[in-house]
């Protein structure tokens, strides 16, 4: 005996097999266009970057290229008065601070080796001293002098957090810091992400922001202001 329902259930499996078809589609051109709406900027591996000569085909740069987005837009990459240090330091590994953390918040050596407290109000930072920024040059404690002193000049925040009173260079790989006021917490605050260190190469001659250039695993390459990425 024939089975009625045959020819039904086939015509039920051709309207399911379309109905998942269109629903992919659309499920497609809405993650597309949730791509698009998200804000992004452009960041090369800093070692890739530096081996790479300087007529390396388009393949290679797109190989060493890392497109990093954010869900939220872009309206700065200064991470000293624009408040990108968040993004630049933890998010783009672009930038990195003196002090690092572990797991639990204990906090470990970053770009400096180790820090000790002199007396109540001084704190000597002893630096690595194989650390180079991205333009090429070395990191020493005049550029992780610049970068505080700029900060602190910068952001009000950090500053009231810091009490710093002086920074001195006492060598390439020294760096002693005066502050105001008993402040046991002052390598806790160097982990802030707004206290990253970057080259002066970062300001044009005027002393204006152009990029953030940094110690990172990451090479800040570009960022259009106008359409956030």
């Amino acid at each position: 005996m024939k089975n009625k329902s045959s020819p039904l259930l086939i015509l039920l499996i051709i309207l399911l097999t379309c109905a998942i078809l269109v629903t992919s589609g659309c499920s497609s051109t809405k993650e597309s266009e949730a791509k698009e709406a998200i804000s992004g900027l452009e960041v090369t591996s800093g070692s890739e970057a530096a081996s790479q000569p300087e007529g390396g085909s388009e393949a290679d740069s797109e190989a060493s290229t890392l497109v990093l987005g954010e869900m939220w837009e872009i309206d700065s990459v200064d991470t000293i008065n624009g408040g990108a240090g968040t993004l630049i330091c933890e998010k783009a590994a672009v930038t990195e601070t003196l002090v690092g953390a572990n797991e639990d918040f204990s906090l470990k050596p970053g770009l400096a080796t180790s820090w000790e407290q002199l007396d109540e109000n001084t704190w000597e930072f002893r630096l690595r001293d194989n650390v180079v920024f991205h333009d090429g040059s070395r990191m020493t404690a005049e550029e992780v002098k610049f970068t505080l002193e700029k900060v602190i000049e910068a952001n009000s925040k950090v500053a009231s957090m810091l009490k710093v009173d002086t920074i001195e260079a006492v060598d390439n790989y020294t760096l002693k810091i005066k502050t105001t006021e008993i402040n046991p917490i002052l390598p806790g605050i160097l982990h802030y992400p707004d206290t990253a260190i970057i080259s002066p190469s970062s300001f044009d001659a005027a002393g204006e922001f152009v990029k953030p250039v940094g110690t990172g695993p990451y090479k800040f390459e570009s960022f259009d202001e106008r359409t956030r990425s």
